[in-house]
């Protein structure tokens, strides 16, 4: 019986320091990475519907025609007051993002994606500062800022929590202020509606 309780203790201490040791990284949502004619990564797109992605609408401002596994993307439509671009990819097969229909709230733990490590899954974990109720009068309440500048790759990543729900995707950053922009994932998904009717 002695045996068997120390073989227990072990057992406990050995479980509880792999506990402290190992830090459990956020599940990454499903996302693409988009690139341009000349194969260069330019930013991501983030399935939210039926083969239908959402990314930053500045990217093909910026870069024309954007491309996924060498395929060019078709365009659904465009929402300029919000800097959304809806593309159409006919080729995905995976899963859609679980989209949250609430912001975070103010100091949650929220996360996006590098594109250019996906592979290492190199994630930048990112406080929320605070929930913007105002930035223009017309994108009142529509989006979050978040601390930190994300870097033109980082356009259209999932912005997400620790299980994967995603809040909304980033479309531009101001460095002077250390901050980046991601429109709600309850706007997207109501824009997406507006223009699918």
């Amino acid at each position: 019986m002695k045996k068997l309780i120390i073989i227990f203790s072990f057992l406990l201490v050995g479980c509880s320091n792999v506990s402290e040791q190992e830090e459990i990284l956020p599940q990454l949502p499903p996302h693409i990475v988009l690139q341009n004619e000349l194969g260069e990564i330019v930013g991501m797109a983030v399935p939210i519907r039926e083969q239908i992605f959402v990314t930053a609408d500045h990217l093909r401002g910026k870069y024309g025609d954007l491309y996924w596994q060498e395929k060019k993307l078709e365009v659904l439509a465009r929402d300029f007051d919000d800097n959304l671009l809806f593309l159409i990819n006919e080729t995905w097969n995976g899963q859609d993002g679980v989209w949250s229909s609430m912001p975070p709230a103010v100091g949650e733990e929220i996360f996006w994606t590098n594109p250019t490590a996906l592979g290492e899954a190199n994630i930048s974990q990112e406080q929320v500062q605070s929930i913007s109720q105002r930035i223009t009068e017309e994108q009142k309440g529509k989006r979050i800022i978040i601390s930190g500048t994300a870097e033109l790759p980082n356009s259209g990543s999932p912005v997400f929590g620790r299980k994967g729900r995603i809040f909304g995707i980033i479309v531009g950053a101001d460095k002077t202020k250390n901050e980046s922009y991601t429109v709600r994932g309850d706007v997207i998904v109501n824009i997406l509606e507006e223009h699918l009717e």
